[in-house]
């Protein structure tokens, strides 16, 4: 595969032309993982072929089919190497955003049947609702390509076949779940009222999503949508500026205002706010107001 920074790149397992391997659904050709800077790249048609692209993290850009597709992270495309296609980072990702992707050349009886299952999807492109266990069958189809033998031909069929069923089957879940996202986001503001009025008390992630009838995983989801940020960093991020205000308004200690913010611990409270504010508890209400320095 053609790029500017090219690593961890398996070549043609030439090794295994001569092996029988055709009775294996898929025949792995080639795989690697690119980091992908502001080049465009054209790529070469290979009639029999199909190339899969899944973005680790950034954004690419892959024209394709007559459609322009936008592949963020834990996204997949799947391309017919018999017809012409490009693909570049974004235009939009900066020098430290770059794209990072993984990919594998296959060919198989049923390219055909994966390529227009996947590609009944209007966006032309799916993810996967487990990234480490996508990330899990790649480092597993790498690791056989290293020494090719019939043994790791079977085990590099069945780590694909597991990525292309993992695609195909969450594609339906997660349409689903884009398509009730805007009735489950009304819900949210009322777990922003609850945070920011319990926010002193013990919670969890798992007590919120149950509030509002969710699952862990999809109410952090569309919590995340809502706010920008997971619920458990908002959390934090409620507890913090209210000892923020504890510390510049009263005289009370680290112990004190740890337990009222819902810390319950000062070690705890002062590692957490050190992280998120840059100082230690103490230094900053310093910061503020010398005379507010009783611990």
């Amino acid at each position: 595969m053609a790029t500017n920074n090219d690593f961890s790149v398996m070549p043609p397992q030439t090794e295994l032309l001569d092996m029988n391997t055709d009775s294996f659904p898929f025949s792995v050709i080639s795989s690697g993982k690119t980091f992908a800077l502001k080049n465009s790249f054209e790529m070469i048609k290979s009639a029999g072929t199909h190339l899969l692209i899944y973005t680790i993290s950034g954004q690419g850009h892959i024209a394709y089919g007559g459609r322009e597709i936008c592949l963020d992270r834990n996204e997949a495309v799947l391309i017919d190497c018999s017809r012409p296609f490009e693909y570049s980072p974004s235009v939009e990702v900066k020098q430290d955003k770059q794209w990072v992707f993984c990919w594998l050349y296959f060919s198989s009886p049923y390219n055909k049947t994966y390529h227009d299952l996947l590609y009944s999807n209007t966006s032309g492109k799916a993810s996967t609702r487990s990234e480490a266990d996508m990330m899990m069958q790649f480092v597993q189809i790498f690791e056989s390509l290293k020494k090719p033998s019939i043994k790791n031909a079977c085990i590099q069929s069945d780590a694909l076949s597991r990525i292309l069923t993992a695609l195909i089957t969450d594609m339906d879940l997660l349409a689903a779940d884009t398509a009730n996202d805007q009735e489950y986001l009304k819900r949210i503001p009322g777990v922003i009222h609850i945070i920011e009025r319990d926010y002193w008390q013990r919670m969890t992630v798992d007590d919120l999503a149950n509030a509002v009838g969710l699952s862990k995983y999809y109410f952090t989801r569309v919590f995340k949508k809502y706010t920008g940020i997971p619920p458990y960093q908002f959390i934090i991020n409620q507890r913090i500026n209210q000892a923020k205000k504890l510390l510049e308004d009263t005289e009370l200690s680290m112990h004190e205002i740890s337990v009222m913010t819902g810390f319950y611990d000062k070690a705890n409270f002062c590692k957490k706010f050190k992280m998120h504010v840059g100082l230690a508890p103490l230094d900053y209400r310093k910061s503020l107001s010398p005379k507010n320095t009783k611990r």
